[in-house]
């Protein structure tokens, strides 16, 4: 195997006059960034019938090739502006789940040039507008809401139902078409409480998606070299699941098994699904590593199973005990030659802002900055917070 990490990182320092110290990481930002549907094609060419997404259905698992998807998401662009009306910067909101249907959604909003907002799910549940539900709707301002089959917000608020807008692409009138975008272009909204507990609606450039996984991948060239296979089970109306991970492997050619949220009455079926897909990367909150570690850390066939392409466990979302480190430690040490990396990521940054620069060896560290971002740190304690990491290439929001 090549190397997990890029070779040679090192932490830049500078002392500005003021006390404060930035650092930044010694690995360039490639030149070259093409925007996310072009990546999407690519993939679609170079591999059209290769899984880019599957989802459990009936008891089964229903899939959608990186041709389909690309089809079906152009089918869907055509639909949203013939129908619906919809223009260029027009914003969509959607209560989808992750899943084929709501990525075929979001990959038509980039197709079309639309904003998509997905809506976290508890405030809408009754599917009415409330106090609850009023300030995410301000933000958004959505020309469109979609909604799940059978939501109350279907009714409630006068949402499209997903399966309405279901396309298979095969009749599309003019394939290949996309609107034509600039890397300031909004790509979606996404919504954060942060520290005052009032949501806040994030916009999300298409230059920050790109440069983002470029630094990424400039960082850990292990996702180009093998291109990911994750079970993923991350809420797509949040920034980790919903941007970062599907985008990282639609990036990097790879594929995504959608899996139930961790739990004792779903970890089998979690099992199982890794053993029958071999998930090169496991992306992960410390909660459900414990749950993973709970069932495998005595079944040496299902540790097998789930190792044996593994390049890398990636946490992050909240910080690791110490006792779930040191299973953690032991179970890497005593399975498959894989190793265990983390970050720290921020809404406003597109998700990631730091990785680990090297295999980690003790809980606690944030790791290096992304390539052309900064961490700029205060002298005073009390002020090194979330909002001094400054993403330097990303563009003002």
């Amino acid at each position: 195997m090549g190397q997990l990490v890029a070779p040679g990182q090192k932490l830049v320092e500078q002392q500005l006059a003021d006390g404060r110290r930035v650092y930044r990481s010694s690995i360039p930002l490639p030149d070259e960034l093409p925007d996310i549907l072009v990546r999407l094609a690519r993939w679609a060419k170079e591999q059209p019938d290769k899984v880019l997404l599957s989802e459990p259905r009936e008891g089964a698992r229903r899939s959608i090739s990186y041709g389909e998807a690309l089809a079906r998401a152009r089918a869907l662009r055509q639909v949203l502006t013939g129908r619906y009306g919809l223009r260029k910067g027009d914003c969509v909101a959607t209560l989808a789940p992750a899943g084929i249907d709501a990525l075929v959604l979001k990959l038509a909003c980039l197709s079309g040039g639309f904003v998509h907002a997905a809506l976290p799910p508890f405030p809408f549940r009754d599917g009415v507008e409330t106090e609850a539900t009023s300030s995410f709707l301000e933000n958004a301002r959505p020309r469109l809401i979609v909604a799940p089959s059978g939501h109350p917000a279907i009714q409630g608020m006068d949402a499209v139902s997903l399966n309405d807008l279901a396309v298979d692409g095969s009749d599309m009138a003019t394939p290949g078409v996309d609107e034509s975008v600039s890397p300031d272009d909004w790509a979606a909204i996404f919504f954060t409480s942060g520290s005052t507990g009032a949501p806040k609606g994030v916009p999300i450039t298409r230059g920050m998606v790109s440069s983002n996984q470029a630094a990424i991948a400039a960082m850990w060239p292990f996702v180009v070299e093998t291109p990911p296979v994750l079970v993923d089970w991350l809420p797509w109306h949040h920034v980790f699941g919903g941007l970062d991970n599907i985008f990282k492997v639609i990036w990097n050619g790879g594929a995504m098994h959608v899996d139930a949220a961790p739990g004792p009455a779903t970890i089998e079926a979690t099992a199982k699904l890794m053993a029958d897909v071999c998930p090169t990367m496991h992306i992960a909150v410390p909660l459900g590593l414990r749950l993973l570690l709970d069932r495998l850390e005595n079944d040496d066939a299902g540790a097998l199973a789930l190792t044996r392409n593994l390049r890398a466990i990636f946490f992050a979302g909240a910080g690791i005990d110490a006792d779930l480190w040191r299973r953690l430690a032991a179970f890497r040490d005593s399975h498959g030659d894989f190793q265990v990396l983390s970050g720290y990521g921020a809404t406003e940054a597109a998700s990631t802002i730091t990785l680990s620069p090297a295999p980690l060896e003790r809980p606690g560290e944030l790791g290096h900055p992304c390539p052309a971002t900064a961490w700029r740190l205060s002298t005073s304690t009390a002020a090194v917070s979330c909002a001094s990491l400054v993403p330097t290439s990303r563009p003002a929001i």
